[in-house]
């Protein structure tokens, strides 16, 4: 048995040329043209590499937009299931400021800090514990689902936003994780990009393990 999990951040919710806002939970934006675009490659991309079997998504439509034509485009159909826990974080006083207020309140250390090491910066409506523990149960579920299924090999995606996406890193297998860390030199997912998780089972010493393949790949690599 084994699960190929793809956690894919959504596509542009901005064109070039426009004023780029922080989206957080309390910004439910379309994909702009730009992103659905994006999302068209993320279709080409996994078409004839790994085609969902499960897909989850927040509640966000850019979230529900990336996954619902990345499959269209694949010609794929699976029914993307809407999870509150996968929605963006609240982004506090810089929710809908322009990028520039945001460094101008906060100071480029604090956002390299977030960027890099997941530290909140002041003000942002965060709790990495609970995002954490979230992760921690959907990944022990699909692993439970599947312990039974020692023939079946699945894929699952997963398409949420960077500040959810970003804490994965730190709840798998202790041994994997500083594996995790040297693949990802940032813990940031770009628009369009996606990490690519792999539960697979040691036949020798009897056990299953969360690994950390790629992180921040993009559709055009």
């Amino acid at each position: 048995m084994s699960i190929d999990l793809f956690i894919i951040r959504h596509g542009n919710t901005f064109d070039p040329g426009d004023t780029l806002l922080r989206v957080g939970a309390g910004s439910d934006l379309p994909l702009s043209n730009s992103g659905k675009k994006q999302a068209q490659q993320l279709g080409a991309y996994f078409k004839n590499r790994a085609l969902p079997d499960q897909v989850f998504c927040s509640q966000l439509q850019r979230t529900q937009e990336t996954a619902n034509i990345a499959m269209a485009y694949a010609d794929h159909i699976c029914t993307p299931r809407p999870e509150a826990w996968l929605n963006e974080i609240d982004y506090g006083p810089d929710e809908g400021q322009p990028e520039t207020k945001v460094i101008e309140r906060l100071g480029k250390a604090q956002l390299e800090d977030w960027e890099k090491n997941s530290m909140v910066p002041p003000g942002w409506q965060v709790d990495p514990s609970e995002i954490r523990q979230h992760w921690r149960q959907f990944l022990d579920t699909l692993k439970q689902q599947n312990s039974n299924e020692t023939s079946i090999n699945q894929t699952v995606w997963v398409v949420t936003s960077n500040g959810i996406a970003r804490f994965v890193l730190d709840v798998l297998d202790r041994e994997t994780q500083d594996l995790a860390q040297q693949r990802a030199v940032s813990r940031k997912l770009k628009t369009g990009h996606f990490g690519h998780l792999i539960l697979s089972e040691n036949k020798i010493n009897n056990y299953t393990a969360w690994c950390c393949r790629a992180w921040n790949v993009s559709p055009e690599d």
